[in-house]
């Protein structure tokens, strides 16, 4: 079907509605054969917004264009739909299209503007531009509601067109003034700038001259390449730049040339007064081959930092010190000193005092070297007069409570943990939930037998001693000022005294630790791991008594025991309670005399002390080994758990001392005691303490352990041992040494393969 048909089908329509009602056809007729053609594709139309009526595409564009023509040219699409009663979606695809079709109509955020209302706004645009010389896209923008781009477009066009001439345009193309305005301009700045003679701001000079500020660059650009400008403009921003007339800048440069040259310095405020607002720039610019250190305040060349150098070298070679503040420019603040001579002084071995004074490290040494002569005076004093002890009781009294607090502490959480243990996660009693605790195993390394009898509560924690001052600031200082140069530098002294204290009271607190070891002043620790070595020695050995049968024998050596050993316990045990204490002990002090010492011990110690020597002056081995923890630990002595490796490091200890003693004696007794010791030792894996009088008791007890051969010859030599000591006759005595003497090789070679004479 053609247009022809429909136009004929049209008219036939047309003339049915208007003939009478037996020739009409209803409206819903009408409506089944529009949606006929619609659906067909022979008709093409759009429906208005109530569905009541409808129009062709054609027609709808020749409305649109009407209404903007009779709006001025330019029209909102959405008045275009209400006024049409059409939909916005479809006003707006024909507005595109009628815009692709026709170059005159332009389509712009949501506004129609045809070829009319576009030719006015470039008039419009023109006529601001002569009024005010000059125009912002963004006051266009603002003022016709439209995009920067399109406002762009716009004056571009009316260039081309010469609707508007002679315009120019800023490179970030966001105003545009007229060449007029430019030379206008241009005028006033090479005038005013003319007349400068001083450095000048050329936000001052726009405001004085009326100039906008973004034709003042690129007015200054041309005048400069057509050099029509007498000076230079530093800075890139209207605000900060300035303006320095060449009069101006040949004298600063002149001057900073100058001053530089003859001081090797410049200082930034110096400059900034010279109208230089970077002056690290142009100290850069104006010296770039020199080797400068900028500091906060001011610039240094190398001419100083080389003088510096010199001295420090200097003061290095001669070991001796300086201050060269008179080196240094005036006006640094105290943090560029530092800084600068830090610098300069880095990987030297120089110190700097009191800012400015450069001290060698050779001569720190050589004052330290003189210093410790009175370390070395004041630590013999304080040793001498018995402070050092009172010291160090102090520290051990100080660690011990702390310590408790750390314990009290640990104890009282653990506690805490174990009720939350015992009452279970869901609650307490046996109605909560079972709480699952794990057990850890903690390893130690075995060491050596004194390592593992020392407590690490009796120790004495040598790095406390640093909080003891043995030698005083004043003491130093005093010292130092007998120097006469650095008397003459205010202060130094102390200074220095400050930094060598440490060191000097550190040097005087070894050289009294070293004096009060060789004294039995200091014997404390000592006589701890001596008396726990001691106790242990003699459980074993009672140990060993208790393997013979016969309660005389056991007496006999219990006796021995008791007045030997137990004895030099308890003497060793009152000598360090009377050390704790700060009482008088003679060296050489009888066992009947030591209770005499009791009366002056505090009543904690006096008690257990005086049960101890009880049980040993009745030589009563039970009470005595009962009685030794409780003694030990009132004289700060903790014994460890019994160890099975501490028995079996003890028992070789002793046979290794057995075995180098007789390698060396020649003495037949001795000789036949210490191999007895030993035949006992290997056999019962035991240690025994005896005198001479028990050896043919102990070979008796052997009978039953060593072969007949051994049991013999120790018999017989025991026998000859016995004759040699009681025998009156002078031959039978004679006889006997020389035996004694011709079988001792004998007797010694028997330990060197023991495990032959023992039986199997």
């Amino acid at each position: 079907m053609d247009w022809d048909e429909i136009e004929k089908l049209a008219a036939d329509f047309q003339n049915a509605q208007l003939s009478s009602n037996l020739q009409k056809l209803t409206e819903s007729n009408c409506i089944e054969i529009v949606s006929k053609l619609i659906e067909t594709k022979r008709l093409d139309v759009v429906f208005t917004n109530d569905r009541k009526e409808y129009v062709t595409r054609q027609y709808l564009k020749t409305q649109i264009i009407d209404e903007l023509s009779f709006h001025g040219g330019r029209m909102n699409l959405n008045d275009i739909a209400q006024i049409l009663n059409v939909s916005l979606t479809q006003i707006t695809t024909l507005a595109n299209e009628i815009q692709t079709c026709d170059s005159s109509i332009h389509a712009v955020i949501g506004y129609l503007i045809n070829e009319e209302y576009w030719g006015q706004m470039m008039k419009d645009i023109n006529d601001k531009l002569w009024q005010h010389h000059y125009v912002k896209v963004v006051d266009l923008t603002l003022f016709y509601n439209l995009p920067a781009e399109f406002i762009r477009t716009t004056i571009e066009t009316a260039l081309t067109r010469k609707i508007i001439t002679n315009v120019e345009v800023t490179q970030d193309k966001q105003i545009y003034y007229t060449n007029r305005f430019i030379k206008t301009n241009k005028a006033k700045i090479r005038g005013a700038l003319s007349a400068v003679t001083k450095p000048i701001s050329l936000y001052l000079v726009s405001k004085e001259c009326s100039v906008p500020d973004f034709v003042i660059f690129p007015i200054l650009g041309d005048l400069q390449q057509k050099k029509q400008l007498s000076g230079i403009v530093t800075g890139d921003q209207i605000k900060t730049s300035m303006f320095l007339p060449h009069i101006y800048v040949k004298n600063q440069t002149q001057w900073i040339h100058d001053f530089y040259k003859q001081n090797g310095y410049l200082e930034y405020d110096a400059l900034a007064r010279l109208g230089i607002s970077d002056p690290k720039h142009t100290i850069k610019k104006y010296f770039p081959n020199d080797d400068i250190i900028f500091l906060d305040s001011v610039a240094v060349n190398n001419i100083i930092v080389d003088q510096l150098k010199t001295i420090a070298n200097d003061i290095i070679n001669t070991k001796s010190f300086t201050d060269v503040r008179d080196y240094l420019p005036s006006m640094l603040t105290d943090q560029d000193i530092q800084i600068f001579l830090n610098k300069i002084l880095e990987n030297c071995p120089v110190k700097v005092f009191m800012e400015t004074v450069l001290v060698s490290d050779d001569f720190l040494q050589s004052l330290l070297q003189s210093l410790y002569k009175i370390a070395e005076n004041k630590a013999q004093m304080i040793v001498t007069s018995g402070k050092w002890i009172q010291l160090i009781c102090e520290d051990k009294i100080k660690f011990k409570n702390d310590d408790s607090i750390v314990r009290n502490n640990k104890t009282h959480k653990k506690e805490e943990r174990r009720k939350k243990a015992t009452s279970g996660k869901a609650g307490g009693g046996n109605q909560g939930r079972e709480t699952k605790t794990k057990s850890t195993k903690k390893k130690y390394l075995q060491q050596k037998f004194n390592e593992d009898l020392s407590d690490e509560e009796n120790t004495y924690i040598k790095d406390k001693n640093v909080e003891h001052e043995l030698v005083s600031l004043e003491d130093i200082t005093a010292e130092l000022l007998k120097n006469r140069e650095i008397a003459a530098i205010d202060d130094l002294a102390d200074k220095l005294a400050l930094v060598l204290q440490q060191k000097v009271n550190e040097y005087a607190l070894s050289c009294a630790e070293k004096l009060a070891e060789s004294s039995d002043a200091f014997n404390t620790d000592e006589l701890k791991k001596d008396l726990i070595i001691l106790v242990t020695n003699i459980k074993m050995f009672n140990e060993s008594i208790e393997l013979f049968e016969q309660q005389g024998q056991r007496t006999s050596l219990i006796e021995y025991l008791m007045k030997s050993l137990c004895r030099d316990f308890v003497t060793r045990l009152f000598k360090l309670a009377s050390l704790q204490n700060k009482l008088q002990y003679p060296d050489n002090i009888d066992f009947n005399a030591i209770k005499k010492v009791l009366v002056e011990l505090p009543s904690d110690v006096q008690e257990p002390l005086n049960d101890i020597y009880s049980a040993v002056t009745k030589c009563v081995i039970k009470d005595f080994l009962n009685l030794t923890t409780p003694a030990l630990q009132a004289c700060s002595v903790i014994q460890k758990k019994h160890n099975k490796d501490i028995n079996k490091q003890i028992i070789f200890t002793h046979k290794e001392a057995l075995l180098k003693e007789l390698k060396i004696t020649q003495d037949s007794a001795l000789a036949l005691n210490l191999v007895t010791s030993l035949l006992f030792t290997a056999a019962t894996q035991n240690i025994i303490h005896m005198s001479g009088r028990h050896v043919s008791m102990v070979l008796s007890f052997l009978q039953s352990y060593i072969i007949p051969e051994t049991a013999e010859l120790l018999n017989k030599y025991c026998d000859l041992v016995r004759s040699s000591i009681s025998s009156t006759e002078n031959i039978e005595k004679m006889e006997a040494q020389e035996a004694l003497k011709n079988k001792l090789e004998k007797i010694k070679v028997i330990p060197d393969n023991i495990n032959i004479h023992i039986k199997t």
